[in-house]
Order: C-alpha cells, then structure tokens, then sequence
C-alpha cells in the first residue's frame, strides 16, 4: 500500500514528516552532481524518531551515531560497506534480534 502524504486520514504529525522528507529529497536531487556522500565521515542523527537508515554510500563513514532512534533492522543499512567505521552507537533503538548485529561486525571485520 503506498501512502501519499495528502492523505487526510494520516494524523498531521505523519503529514508533517512526509513533508520533511519529501523537501529532503528535493534538497538532495537539487545538489545534482555537488552531492558526494562517499566524503562524509562523522554523521549524528541520534534522537531523530528514524525507523531506518542507509549509508551504504558513505564509505569513508568513521562515526555513526543513531542512538535513541526506533531502529529495528540493520540489515537494509548498508553499514557492511562503511569500512573505516571506528565508531557506531545504536543504543536505545527497537533492535530485538540480536542476529542483526552481524551487519555491523561485517564492516569491522
């Protein structure tokens, strides 16, 4: 089921963060060739309610904060590709499988 921001039904809070992200993405597509996620190497968004992240771009990603996030499943991040990752917290999030965890040993190993 794909839900459309306009949807009346949603609780205005929802709206309101569809609405964040859909501006989100139009800052990024608007950076064109300018964006080089592959350059970024600390990155906090702890306290920011994610239910998920991707950084499988950013390779050179040495500090990664998501702490205190509703993070359940690691395993769509991308973090296996963040090599030089020195630094991880994803304390106080949703992960109950332990067995996620894999993903983040797989960028250290």
């Amino acid at each position: 089921m794909c839900v459309q921001a306009s949807d009346p039904n949603l609780p205005a809070w929802r709206r309101r963060l569809f609405e964040h992200h859909l501006t989100r993405l139009r800052v990024v597509r608007s950076m064109g060739e300018t964006w080089k996620p592959d350059i970024i190497n600390v990155l906090d968004l702890h306290g920011c309610n994610l239910e998920f992240f991707d950084v499988g771009a950013m390779t050179s990603l040495k500090r990664l904060n998501l702490a205190d996030n509703n993070i359940s499943r690691l395993g769509d991040s991308g973090i296996a590709n963040c090599a030089q990752l020195a630094s991880f917290d994803i304390s106080n999030n949703a992960i109950k499988d332990k067995r996620e965890l894999v993903y983040v040993v797989a960028c250290v190993e």
